[in-house]
């Protein structure tokens, strides 16, 4: 991957790069190893904020940066007293989750060129990348940002890629709708898992390392992930992409971070739920973040939106697994626990403001407070 990035993200001599990404994030990404092979300066961001990165990118002119979605959203939504203008080109690389098409168009606004890869622990990290066609320059910023968001195609060091049937390794039609599991191999991939033979006989099989990752292929062979296997959401027999999902209610003005998971239900069996973190200073309502979803996305099983701050691990990716309990009660359950902790300045209110009562696990609003992922628990025994 460190040598991969030297000609997949047109990496000259002498850059400036600016480090954000955790050391302990697949060595962040390997940019401390591809910075040194092309001796370039290293500036260190000791805080990921938006101020510290504004004035670190406009008093070091960096040139070259990478970050999590959640970090360009971070720069995207700063406010105007933190920003700086930009006044040279800055070289973006985000992966860690699907970037929205929204985060794209406001970081291109900005002024930043962010190339979309996609990547593994598993593989020593990137191995797909949505390499820039000359063709789509010509199209709107919205059109440029969905096409951003696709993963994309191979990168110099992995040897093959395809979206396949997971039981007969079958490639999927390039028609953009079926959808398969991203299977990998070559040298970056990785042998097994350490001392766990029954997962690294689950992941690797018939000689191809199984993402666990759903995706379809378009006609020009690019990429695109739609969900994790375990996150696909099975509403009255149909298969529903929380990707998809996010990123349609991600387009709202009023919404900053958005995460979909499967909500339990009588009838559907599943239906989509959204955990939605409104822009600061920015007011909703459920029916207005409703309302831009696309029947065809979610059919006639509708959205439920609980509104709430969403937790961020170490990496800076909403922690879906903190948010899909598998059961919807265990998130009332972890509200009830903390429900007379004063100390943590919790207020429960409703989408009309109104305070309720957060004993009753089937009351769904606004978490006002400092809510992190610590206080949406897992029951013990759920796998991570």
């Amino acid at each position: 991957m460190s040598t991969g990035s030297v000609t997949a993200w047109n990496m000259t001599n002498k850059l400036t790069f600016l480090a954000t990404v955790p050391m302990f994030h697949c060595n962040g990404w390997g940019y401390p190893w591809t910075a040194a092979l092309v001796h370039a300066k290293v500036v260190c961001c000791r805080y990921i904020v938006a101020k510290d990165i504004y004035n670190l990118i406009d008093q070091h002119k960096v040139t070259h940066f990478g970050g999590a979605p959640i970090v360009l959203n971070l720069i995207a939504n700063a406010e105007d007293k933190d920003k700086k203008e930009i006044k040279h080109k800055i070289y973006v690389l985000t992966a860690g989750a699907p970037p929205t098409s929204a985060i794209l168009e406001k970081m291109d606004n900005l002024g930043f060129e962010v190339m979309h890869v996609y990547g593994l622990t598993e593989t020593y990290g990137h191995v797909l990348q949505c390499a820039w066609n000359e063709e789509w320059n010509n199209l709107s910023n919205s059109e440029k940002a969905d096409l951003n968001a696709r993963q994309g195609v191979r990168y110099p060091n992995l040897e093959e890629a395809i979206v396949a049937d997971p039981e007969t390794n079958t490639p999927v039609p390039r028609d953009g709708k079926t959808m398969g599991e991203i299977l990998m191999r070559g040298n970056v991939v990785m042998k097994g898992y350490y001392k766990n033979k029954e997962a690294t006989e689950s992941s690797m099989r018939n000689g191809w390392f199984h993402s666990g990752d759903l995706a379809v292929v378009y006609p020009d062979g690019y990429i695109q992930i739609k969900d994790r296997s375990k996150d696909i959401i099975i509403s009255g027999g149909e298969n529903i992409s929380s990707v998809e999902v996010e990123n349609v209610i991600a387009k709202h003005p009023a919404v900053s971070l958005v995460a979909v998971v499967a909500k339990p239900d009588e009838k559907w069996g599943e239906t989509p739920c959204a955990f939605v973190e409104l822009a600061p200073g920015k007011n909703s309502t459920e029916e207005e973040i409703i309302n831009p979803v696309d029947p065809l996305v979610c059919g006639d099983q509708g959205v439920l939106h609980l509104l709430s701050s969403s937790g961020h691990n170490g990496t800076a990716n909403v922690k879906r697994f903190n948010l899909d309990t598998g059961n919807y009660d265990d998130i009332g359950w972890s509200i009830k626990q903390h429900a007379n902790d004063n100390s943590m300045g919790y207020s429960f209110r409703d989408f009309n403001g109104a305070a309720i009562n957060p004993v009753d696990s089937k009351v769904y609003g606004t978490i006002k407070g400092p809510v992190s992922y610590t206080h949406l628990t897992l029951p013990t025994n759920r796998e991570v």
